[in-house]
C-alpha cells in the first residue's frame, strides 16, 4: 500500500471524526435549547 494512500486513509478519519464531533455537538445544543437557554447559547458558540 503507498504511503500516500495511508495519509489520505488517516486524513479521512480525521475528517469523518470532526464532523461526527460537531454533528453531536448541534443535536445537543438543539435539543437542550428550551431548557438552558443562557448556557445552551454559551456552550453552542
Amino acid at each position: 500500500m503507498p504511503i500516500a494512500d495511508k495519509i489520505l486513509i488517516v486524513c479521512t478519519v480525521i475528517v469523518v471524526i470532526l464532523i461526527v464531533e460537531i454533528l453531536f455537538e448541534l443535536i445537543h445544543c438543539l435539543a437542550f435549547q428550551d431548557d438552558l437557554p443562557f448556557l445552551k447559547s454559551l456552550s453552542c458558540i
